[in-house]
């Protein structure tokens, strides 16, 4: 740790800070090329570049990272003033005083378009929000929109009385702001072209306008040296920014709406606090007047433009904690842009000599790749915010520093608390004297030094701690404000602290992207910790310390989050990000969050145990093909068109994710024209296959063989696979390879995940013998006709376990069946009168037991619940499900002495995964009345009628069975009398599992229907 000597003075008016005025005269970078002004600059929306217009007749694209040229654009006849960036980032436009507006394509620089009809001067230009339009300003008195595709006028805007010197559009699009040298702006409805508002109050020009990103407000610089702030939707002046000795040039608004950029004819830039109206920083160096200002996408530089003939790149946040927090504020929009300028680029506009159907085909094929730029976007972001966070945490560590001044002043003694209060630069401390040495600190107090320490915070703002007034003569150290260790923490008992303990407490979840319960190669997963304090006081400086117990350079995530305090009652929420990387081994690991409390009032610390698996990869292959023509031959002719059929399959033991496949033709072979030619596949499991259809013709030159080759890309892995035909020869045809093929199991990865689950082990021995008990468990995980059910199997395998070695039911009488062995018609051969439970029940004697994890769906019309077998289909529940009342009727007249059913399942119309699963529900969850228990039936539901009945990955099970099983072992046993009721176990249910859902982003309430909560389930 660096520690450094700085004047008391300097640190404590906090010069290094956004919140105090400075001097910033040395820019990052300075961009020289031009042989004359620049006139304007502009950052594309990726912040990758900056445009710059100058008076030599040109503008220049310039990398904004090196300052190198990209880029010079040459074609007007005069000086270029404005510049604009279309929102794809793909187009430039110009406006110059040749009367003319230009749009360049940035990639080539090739001149796409000129826009004719000003009479004068072209002052500014400016794209819509879509891109579709383009606004000009001119010095004729007028503003124009114009189809930027066409370069179409489509209206104009008059009524200035003046030239029009700046035209941007509000961030919704509706609206044009104009400035104009009548010392006047307006704003403009762009559908009807209609002055919805002048805004008046300036006593010069108005050279320049702009929107906050929010649209509330309008800036505007003029040439009475002054910009105001008006609220649009009023059209009130809310406030006027003074401070500069020459005209306003330019005004521009940060990203996130708290600052206003002004350049001037004073040579300087200045930023202004938006809230306050006050100057908070000014960058100076231009040796000629500052003609534009422009922001970085994300926030973190100021461009300006002069008539030095240069321009300079300054940053806007004095210290690294503030930038590292701007620039993960705009991660989001920032990768967003850039994913979005990929995808514009793969939807174009129909070309000239592109049929209407080969133009579809296009656009349908860049739609799975448009889904593959998206999914690497979000992974990128994740990484991103891994590293940032990382970044901070250490530049705080790295912030700490020694400070010292004089300066302060003393107040009166108090002699009853024996304090001297003492103000030190508007703030007040107390320092605590001794009576008998009271009299002597006084007289010598001009002569004492203050020392201390400082640093950021997580806000990046400037903490002073340490302080302490040390006299030279006696060598005495009088401390004074909050103390702190070397670790940071608050040493409580302080110089003039009283105390209120909090009291925290701590829960966490772990989840993973694909909630197959591993943290997979390449995969990111995320902890949640939420800390409650439950205490009557305030706790300080919460920090949470994060570490392995199994340390692997594989995984990576912060050693550390700071979360601040928290007041009484209040609960705070961190997350911290994990990826592992392609290299990761199968291996159980163990994160330990440690929480601190400045004043030494943490919670215990607690453990998160999870898996990692090594990256397997898929095995994509060529498994059976066949082929068809109109004839319903099997035979490849020439000149004849054949249908193609060719099924890939994944024989690998890892899935295959973002899988795409390309067609290609050999010689003397082609497409018919509504023939696709490529295929996209979000995900194929181990042993899961994908038929590819395609349509080909050949003519006469074509060899007796030909070769197709299908091109694959997935996530990790590229290939080729060969498919060979005959021509003029039999071939299988479609129709068998429908018939004959089959699904075929790939090599499944062993389930090895059972080193964290605390359930699956250790089961507890009970008293509870239950030989005349009757048990049944479905669990359906893998569903014929729609999305599965993450962990079904896994739960209703040791529900089964318990039922057995925990309540104590026969294994003989335990009815267990998952996946397809779960038809209709099972439910029918177990329920129905005269079925598998009727024929065994000894009336009054037998307790019967069922569980099931699985599909739930509601039917909207009948206002009814269904069951899903394994074949069913969730949109014609009433048809293919089973009935959840009519369940319940049934097991209520078995004659049976007690009931008890289990559900995890839900009937909102989504699985656990949060995925849809009715096709007429989206994206809404649907909710039915559930039906009532009857009797002696009682009822444990997962979730309530909208809710999602939830998977914790985490725990590799439904989160309603691990708490179930949990409560099972002995955990819902309340009032420690060694027995557990039905109403023990329904409360231990229901807090853990609303409290954990709320920890995975879900809501998520168990319910118990019974008139007999009191029954006892289990003894020990």
């Amino acid at each position: 740790m660096n520690i450094k000597r700085l004047l008391f003075i300097t640190t404590f008016s906090l010069a290094a800070s956004l919140s105090a005025q400075s001097v910033i005269s040395t820019p990052v970078r300075t961009f020289q090329g031009h042989e004359k002004s620049v006139y304007s600059v502009s950052f594309s929306p990726d912040g990758r570049y900056l445009a710059t217009g100058s008076t030599d007749n040109t503008a220049k694209l310039w990398e904004a990272t090196t300052g190198r040229v990209v880029r010079t654009f040459q074609g007007h006849d005069d000086w270029v003033r404005p510049v604009s960036f279309s929102h794809d980032g793909r187009y430039l436009a110009t406006g110059s005083t040749d009367k003319t507006a230009k749009l360049w394509e940035i990639a080539t620089g090739r001149e796409v378009r000129t826009f004719r009809g000003h009479d004068f001067w072209i002052n500014s230009v400016f794209f819509s929000p879509t891109g579709r339009y383009l606004a000009t300003g001119s010095s004729d008195k007028t503003a124009r929109l114009w189809e930027a595709a066409t370069g179409r006028v489509v209206r104009t805007f008059r009524g200035h009385k003046d030239g029009v010197t700046s035209v941007p559009f509000s961030p919704d699009g509706r609206y044009l702001a104009t400035g104009s040298g009548d010392k006047t702006a307006k704003l403009w409805e762009v559908a009807t072209g209609r002055v919805v508002r002048t805004f008046q109050g300036h006593k010069d020009f108005v050279q320049s306008v702009s929107f906050s990103p929010d649209g509330r407000y309008l800036a505007t610089g003029s040439g009475d040296n002054t910009a105001k702030l008006w609220e649009v939707s009023t059209g009130r002046e809310v406030r006027t920014f003074k401070g500069h000795d020459e005209i306003v040039n330019s005004v521009s608004f940060s990203p996130d709406g708290r600052y206003l950029a002004i350049g001037s004819g004073d040579k300087t830039a200045k930023l202004w606090d938006i809230a306050t109206g006050r100057q908070v920083r000014t960058f100076k160096g231009h040796s000629e007047s500052v003609r534009s200002v422009s922001f970085s996408p994300d926030g973190r530089y100021l461009a300006t433009g002069s008539f030095d003939n240069t321009a300079m790149l300054w940053e806007v946040y004095s210290n690294d904690v503030q930038r590292l927090l701007a620039e993960r504020k705009f991660l989001p929009k920032t990768l967003n842009n850039r994913a979005g300028a990929e995808i514009a680029a793969l939807i174009t506009s129909k070309g000239e000599f592109e049929t209407t159907q080969a133009y579809q085909q296009r656009l349908e094929r860049a739609k799975g790749k448009e889904q593959r730029i998206r999914d690497r976007s979000a992974r990128l972001l994740t990484k991103e915010y891994i590293r940032i966070d990382a970044e901070i945490a250490q530049a705080i560590l790295d912030s700490r520093e020694e400070i010292t001044s004089g300066g302060a002043k003393l107040g009166d003694y108090d002699a009853d608390e024996q304090v001297f209060p003492i103000i030190l630069l508007g703030n007040n401390y107390k320092v605590k004297i001794p009576l008998a040495e009271a009299p002597g600190f006084k007289s010598r107090f001009g002569s004492l030094k203050i020392t201390g320490e400082q640093q950021l915070d997580i806000q990046g703002r400037w903490e002073q701690f340490n302080l302490a007034l040390l006299d030279p003569q006696t060598g005495a150290r009088y401390p004074f404000g909050e103390q702190r260790d070397g670790a940071g923490s608050t040493l409580a008992g302080g110089p003039t602290r009283s105390l209120v303990p909090p009291e925290l407490s701590i829960r966490v979840a772990f989840s993973e992207t694909n909630g197959n319960g591993f943290l997979d190669a390449g995969e990111a997963g995320r902890i949640k910790a939420s800390l409650v304090n439950s205490g009557n006081g305030a706790a300080i400086g919460v920090n949470l310390g994060i570490e392995s117990r199994t340390p692997d350079p594989a995984l990576n995530f912060v050693s550390s989050t700071y979360i601040g305090n928290i007041p009484p009652g209040k609960t705070a929420t961190a997350t911290i990000d994990i990826t592992a990387s392609m290299q990761v081994e199968r291996q159980a690991h163990t994160i330990v969050l440690t929480p601190s409390e400045s004043n030494g009032f943490p919670p215990d610390p607690v453990e998160i145990h999870f898996e990692t698996y090594p990256f397997v990869p898929p095995e994509l292959v060529l498994a059976d093909f066949g082929v068809s023509t109109a004839t319903g031959e099997s035979i490849i002719r020439p000149g004849v068109s054949t249908t193609v059929q060719a099924r890939v399959q994944n024989r690998g033991t890892g899935p295959a994710e973002n899988a795409a496949f390309d067609i290609r033709l050999p010689a003397n072979v082609f497409f018919t024209p509504e023939s696709r030619k490529d295929f996209s596949f979000g995900y194929l499991k181990p042993g899961e296959f994908k038929d590819l259809e395609f349509s080909i013709l050949t003519n006469k030159k074509v060899d007796r063989e030909i070769t197709i080759t299908i091109g694959y890309t997935e996530a990790n892995t590229q290939g080729s696979l060969p498919l060979a035909l005959a021509i003029e020869k039999p071939l299988q045809n479609i129709q068998q390879l429908k018939v004959t093929g089959k699904e075929l199991a790939g090599a499944a990865a062993p389930d090895v995940a059972t080193l964290s689950v605390d359930i699956e082990k250790d089961l507890p021995v009970t008293k509870s013998k239950r030989k005349s008990a009757l048990a049944v468990v479905f669990g359906v995980e893998r569903y014929k006709l729609v999305s599965g059910v993450s962990f079904a199997k896994r739960d209703a395998y040791w529900a089964k376990e318990y039922f057995e070695r925990v309540l104590g039911i026969p294994a003989s009488r335990i009815y267990y069946r998952t996946d397809d062995d779960v038809g209709q018609a099972e439910f029918s051969k177990v329920f129905s009168p005269g079925g598998w439970l009727a024929k065994r029940i000894k009336p009054g004697q037998t307790e019967v037991y069922f569980y099931y994890a699985g599909h739930g769906s509601p039917d909207i019309k009948e206002n009814k619940m269904y069951l899903i077998p394994y074949n069913g289909d969730p949109n014609y529940a009433s048809l293919t499900g089973y009935e959840l009342g009519r369940l319940y009727d049934q097991v209520a007249e078995l004659g049976a002495s007690s009931v008890t059913i289990f559900l995890d399942a839900c009937f909102s119309g989504a699985n656990r995964n949060n995925e849809m699963l009715l096709a007429d529900a989206r994206p809404i969850y649907v909710e039915v009345e559930g039906p009532t228990a009857k009797g002696n039936v009682s009822v444990f539901a997962a979730a309530t009628g909208k809710q999602i009945s939830s998977a914790w990955p985490e725990k590799k099970h439904g989160l309603f069975t691990y708490f179930m099983l949990k409560g099972l072992r002995g955990e819902a046993d309340r009032n420690a009398d060694r027995e557990i009721t039905l109403d023990e176990l329904s409360q231990y249910i229901t807090g853990n599992v609303s409290e954990t859902a709320g920890l995975l982003d879900r809501e998520q309430t168990p319910q118990l229907l019974t008139s007999d909560a009191d029954r006892v389930l289990v003894k020990y």
